[in-house]
């Protein structure tokens, strides 16, 4: 959903595959490398990286192909993309189940 998100507002969703399949197990969450590293490609920017946390630095690998870090708009613009791609997916989820109601009584 994030793909065909980025692809409908025009980012590079081309790169934003080819940087979750690079970076997607940089992250030390199973769940949280897939999306991170998508979006570092799409927008091409460098997410993660070292991380100063209340018990001390940790040093983390970088993300992305990009050397620039996000900008507060880029925040603002990836926001609107998971958004984009949550309402998607729920559109798409209804629709399948509205075509096919009987998958929707097996749960």
């Amino acid at each position: 959903f994030l793909f065909l998100a980025a692809w409908l507002t025009g980012k590079d969703a081309g790169k934003g595959l080819e940087s979750m399949v690079k970076f997607r197990h940089c992250a030390a969450s199973p769940n949280a490398g897939h999306p991170e590293s998508f979006v570092a490609g799409a927008f091409h920017i460098r997410l993660g990286g070292p991380a100063q946390y209340p018990f001390g630095r940790v040093e983390k690998p970088f993300m992305g192909d990009g050397n620039q870090a996000p900008t507060p708009e880029t925040l603002r613009q990836v926001t609107r993309l998971i958004t984009l791609s949550g309402y998607l997916a729920a559109g798409i989820i209804a629709l399948f189940l509205g075509f096919f109601p009987h998958i929707w009584k097996s749960f």
